[in-house]
């Protein structure tokens, strides 16, 4: 608000100001902008989800060896579209992994 002097306007309402100093409102409020927040906040959830859906798969799925096989193969896919999408200056968030346990049904036993 100082770079447009309108700080002394600052606990007065919108409505009270003039035509110009509406303009000017609008102005310094397109240019405030949120610091953008640090790789680690923006990783957090989607490495706690992936740390999740490796013990599920793990848990579940069939073993370690077969985890790791199947996770290797889904983290190159996720990350093939991950890596387009900042090639083409697409925003795009790290890739998640939904945990979720696959219970093995079986079938009746025929006898």
């Amino acid at each position: 608000l100082k770079r447009f002097k309108l700080d002394a306007k600052r606990d007065d309402f919108a409505g009270s100001l003039s035509g110009g100093q509406r303009k000017l409102l609008e102005m310094a409020r397109s240019l405030m902008v949120e610091p953008e927040p640090t790789f680690w906040q923006r990783a957090r959830v989607p490495l706690l989800l992936f740390l999740a859906t490796c013990v599920t798969t793990t848990l579940f799925g069939g073993g370690p060896l077969y985890a790791a096989a199947l996770l290797t193969i889904l983290v190159c896919h996720e990350f093939g579209h991950y890596l387009q999408a900042r090639r083409y200056h697409v925003p795009a968030s790290l890739p998640i992994f939904i945990p979720v346990p696959m219970l093995q049904r079986r079938s009746p036993e025929l006898t």
